[in-house]
């Protein structure tokens, strides 16, 4: 993992699409699961100083960052124990920014007085659940509690639903970003063999249980369950 996230902000810095700063806190994260037993590696990337990425090939208003906090568990079947990765989409345009139709002049004091149109337009996580609540272990969701910075468009606090999803990785996540906001590089970076290799490592350390859960339930049909219940059970 550490290995992999160092090549990862090589190769993200070498095609232009995160600054200085996130090269810098990628390294630093790898430094941060180095310090750790192998198998049970820890990273935080902190929420005021992310993996910022440029503006979007796809839509030139808007940048995406990511923060997160991973903890690895050396249970294969729940390769990570505790799970906090939150991905964010910046506007950086005023007329997206501010809504004079729906935002407070309030929301217009802000932008004006940070000198920024920055504004959070969407937010999302990838969260592992704690032993009270029912839901699956390891789980997507939108919303969450945003930062007073952020400004964010939506009401602030909603923690539902929680969408089923595989465990991810802060690697994996940075495909996500790349695939859909920068899809020229990504498809540049498909051919490139060490960018594939570490994202086929993730995949294998991360997802693979995950799905054999999945294929075994499929295959196995037990009664008196569902797929969903399933993925709520917990490593406990």
């Amino acid at each position: 993992m550490a290995t992999n996230l160092n090549r990862i902000a090589y190769l993200l810095k070498r095609n232009g699409i995160i600054t200085e700063n996130s090269r810098r806190i990628l390294h630093q994260a790898a430094a941060n699961v180095l310090a750790h037993p192998e198998k049970e590696w820890e990273l935080v990337v902190y929420p005021e100083n992310p993996i910022e990425f440029t503006v979007a090939e796809s839509d030139d208003r808007l940048k995406p960052d990511i923060f997160c906090e991973i903890e690895a568990s050396d249970n294969e079947d729940f390769p990570l124990s505790h799970l906090r990765l939150v991905l964010r989409v910046w506007s950086i345009q005023r007329n997206l920014s501010y809504r004079p139709q729906w935002d407070s002049i309030n929301i217009l004091e802000k932008l004006e007085g940070n000198h920024s149109s920055n504004r959070v337009m969407s937010r999302c996580h990838y969260d592992t659940c704690t032993k009270a609540q029912y839901a699956p272990y390891y789980h997507f969701q939108f919303h969450g509690t945003p930062r007073a910075n952020e400004l964010y468009w939506f009401p602030y606090t909603i923690e539902l639903p929680h969408f089923p999803s595989p465990p991810i990785d802060l690697i994996l996540a940075c495909e996500i970003v790349v695939a859909t906001f920068f899809p020229t590089t990504y498809q540049q970076l498909l051919q490139d063999g060490s960018w594939v290799n570490i994202i086929k490592e993730s995949e294998e350390s991360v997802l693979s249980k995950y799905f054999e859960r999945c294929k075994f339930y499929i295959e196995d049909n037990p009664p008196h369950t569902t797929l969903l219940h399933l993925l709520c059970r917990q490593p406990y």
